[in-house]
């Protein structure tokens, strides 16, 4: 029986309850508003909804996953860079209107997206509707720099407001600190420590910490976020794969109705020569190098870390290995045809060859690409710290790119 209240009280949760982990955080200064996320789970099937302003509900992009009831939205951003994201908590069961308010049948979060434009504005709808969706809880944040989690308390509603200038979010009640036990805390504690430590707010030093906390296995990272409310502008990493981001302009997005596949949108990037604190001879051509499955490319140096003033170079990078194993195939399968009618085992040989040889070159959306491009550059400045990235340019018209590197070169 002691044996039995030890695995209920320490094993269980371990494996159970990382089953709804997300960590959620935002961050501000008198110039800057940042709010980012990852999300855990292990449906693959995310996606972004765009909705324009339609004059009577404002321009949102949503992030989340297709279900078999349709659109699960986890996550959102308006026209006015106004953000929210949700989060799971244990399931419970008390949860009543207790103070007779209207109610209304779809979800706060969504209704709160369309007609607010602060924090402040928010707080205003959740104490006046009430809902029956209460199995999480929820942080906003507006470009002013304001943030709140809200939860379901003992009868009501609940606001939770940071006592610094970030605040961070996971699967307890910031409420009730007693409820500590449901759940390992580490992602809080971590993410806390981090957001403590920054000097320098950008998107970054945030998917520094969203990598941190990242969750891997069964119910892994699905994707993580990180937005500017000042710009409304979004990055974007796949299934925890914090080499390549996608970056959303998410005033552009929202200005039609879109509906995408999240994956799709990613090019399996990765930088690879030189990579960060490299030392490099400037007297000396340099050869950069770098992974992906697109076929143009922009690569951006600079002296200047956030790139200022920095044109790119247009490389068009055509994957010649790739056309030659397309080629290949119809060949070998021409071949195979007329080998079908003299030789069987022939035919099939060949048909297992060219199978094969065509299994090499299909990459899937959640791994990084063995396609690798090149370019040299010359005339380095000597004793000058470089900094470098590369941006693939595809039909979608969203732009993905390797996370920033840097290198120094050095007199010979």
């Amino acid at each position: 029986m002691k044996i039995m209240i030890i695995l209920l009280i320490f094993v269980f949760p371990v494996f159970f309850f990382p089953l709804f982990s997300c960590s959620v955080f935002s961050i501000s200064d008198d110039s800057l508003s940042f709010a980012a996320g990852n999300k855990d789970w292990h449906n693959l099937s995310t996606r972004i909804l765009s909705i324009p302003n339609d004059g009577e509900k404002y321009g949102r992009v949503y992030f989340g996953y297709q279900i078999p009831q349709g659109f699960q939205n986890v996550s959102g951003i308006n026209e006015h860079g106004l953000w929210y994201e949700g989060a799971a908590l244990p399931e419970r069961g008390d949860i009543q209107n207790h103070f007779n308010k209207p109610e209304i049948s779809g979800e706060l979060c969504e209704k709160a997206l369309e007609e607010c434009t602060s924090v402040d504005e928010v707080v205003q709808i959740y104490s006046t509707y009430f809902t029956q969706h209460w199995d999480g809880h929820s942080m906003w944040a507006d470009k002013f720099g304001n943030s709140v989690v809200i939860e379901f308390g003992e009868t009501d509603v609940e606001f939770i407001y940071p006592q610094n200038n970030f605040h961070v979010m996971t699967n307890f009640y910031l409420q009730d600190p007693s409820m500590y036990i449901w759940y390992n805390t580490y992602r809080f504690d971590l993410a806390y420590l981090m957001l403590q430590e920054i000097e320098k707010i950008n998107y970054s030093n945030l998917a520094d910490i969203l990598e941190a906390v990242h969750q891997e296995g069964t119910e892994p990272t699905l994707f993580s976020n990180v937005y500017n409310l000042k710009n409304n502008f979004i990055y974007i990493y796949n299934l925890h794969n914090y080499d390549e981001y996608v970056f959303i302009e998410a005033d552009k997005l929202m200005a039609t109705d879109n509906y995408q596949e999240l994956a799709a949108l990613f090019n399996n990037m990765k930088a690879v020569f030189p990579s960060d604190f490299e030392l490099v001879c400037a007297n000396e051509p340099l050869t950069f190098r770098w992974l992906g499955d697109a076929e143009d490319y922009n690569i951006y140096i600079s002296d200047n870390e956030d790139f200022s003033g920095c044109d790119p170079i247009n490389i068009r990078s055509r994957n010649w290995l790739s056309t030659l194993a397309c080629c290949s195939g119809f060949f070998f399968f021409g071949i195979s045809a007329i080998a079908f009618y003299k030789n069987h085992y022939m035919s099939f040989l060949i048909i297992f060859i060219l199978v094969s040889c065509e299994a090499e070159f299909i990459s899937s959306p959640y791994q990084t690409s063995s396609l690798e491009h090149e370019f040299t550059l010359q005339n380095l400045q000597p004793n000058t710290v470089y900094f470098w990235k590369v941006e693939a340019l595809t039909d979608n018209e969203i732009s993905s790119f390797t996370t920033t590197q840097n290198f120094i070169a050095l007199e010979e």
